[in-house]
């Protein structure tokens, strides 16, 4: 049955949809975007709503977690709140839990933050457009991963001894903070060690895990493990373990 999706999380609208919607509630609801398009808020100024829960491994929901950067759709930005949009819960048991704390007083959650900061002051901010698929895939595995925070210290920039990598394309990025922890150091001579810290290791984890899900993931590199996709393929090379020792990177398959 659908649920019609409220304009903003008030209490009134919270109780209407408790009222109608019990018995719905506690089975598995997944409304398509197709059904919410034009009817959920689009910009981070405007209120979340908790109607439904997403599937985050779908690509069509990725537009309601990015803001489009050119008028074909083409390219985007990754949403500070990715989930604002949508108020994501991945299960049903969560959305229920959620509408009970918001009838509780609890204040509203906006989900997990996006920060855009280089850890090399020198070089240009990564907050720049991406490819929309990769932009999106970003956006629903941080949501998926179930973290509060990540920070994304590359997008774009600072690649130029690579020219064969997916950053060139606007197709990958690098996070090297997960719930406000370094995913890991860069020692003496090029040196890189993983964040042996419990929370950071189960963090870093979390978000390699979510990135698998996604279906066009081509490149998980990080502390973890070392994948390219489809398969998983493991990939053995001393070099990239090394060098994604600190930061988790995703790709999408460039086109070339």
């Amino acid at each position: 049955m659908p649920i019609r999706p409220s304009a903003a999380p008030d209490r009134g609208a919270v109780n209407e949809l408790l009222a109608a919607n019990q018995a719905a509630l506690g089975r598995a609801l997944r409304l398509s975007p197709p059904q919410l398009r034009g009817t959920l808020p689009r910009e981070p100024t405007e209120p979340p709503n908790f109607s439904y829960y997403a599937d985050l491994t779908d690509p069509s929901v990725r537009p309601f977690m990015t803001t489009r950067a050119d008028p074909a759709g083409r390219t985007a930005y990754i949403n500070e709140y990715p989930a604002s949009n949508l108020g994501v819960r991945t299960t049903p048991e969560a959305l229920k839990a959620k509408i009970l704390s918001m009838l509780a007083g609890a204040p509203v959650d906006r989900g997990p933050r996006v920060t855009f900061v280089n850890d090399d002051s020198t070089r240009t901010s990564p907050r720049v457009p991406l490819d929309a698929d990769t932009a999106g895939m970003v956006a629903a595995a941080v949501v998926d991963s179930g973290l509060r925070s990540v920070n994304i210290n590359s997008t774009t920039g600072g690649h130029e001894k690579n020219p064969r990598s997916a950053h060139h394309l606007g197709q990958a990025v690098d996070i090297n903070r997960v719930n406000g922890l370094n995913v890991g150091y860069q020692g003496a001579g090029g040196a890189r060690y993983r964040n042996t810290d419990p929370a950071a290791v189960s963090a870093s984890n979390a978000l390699q895990a979510a990135l698998q899900r996604q279906p066009d993931i081509y490149e998980d590199y990080g502390p973890a493990f070392l994948h390219r996709l489809p398969g998983p393929q493991a990939v053995a090379s001393a070099f990239l373990t090394n060098m994604h020792q600190n930061h988790v990177h995703a790709a999408t398959r460039p086109a070339r």
